[in-house]
């Protein structure tokens, strides 16, 4: 078994979640980190539909996705965490 913080581990996720987030309207990346088997991104969003769409994105997909975000001013600035389910 491979450990969770191999590279290939991340770029595997990585590229499969490209794949689902080109699919939305991000204003801006963050930051972006990954430990422990988990792809962490801090974005800002066009709007809050935007999530939804996401989560929907995701839930066809064989990843897990966990959204929290914060709303101010017409901005969504949303903290994504991204693992294999």
């Amino acid at each position: 078994k491979q450990h969770k913080n191999q590279p290939e581990n991340f770029i595997d996720l990585l590229a499969k979640s490209s794949q689902l987030l080109k699919t939305i309207k991000i204003s801006r990346i963050n930051d972006i980190s990954y430990r422990q088997g988990e792809l962490q991104l801090n974005i800002l969003l066009k709007n809050v539909q935007e999530i939804e769409k996401l989560r929907q994105q995701f839930k066809a997909s064989s990843l897990s996705i966990s959204i929290k975000s914060n709303i101010q001013s017409n901005v969504v600035n949303s903290r994504i965490i991204i693992k294999k389910r």
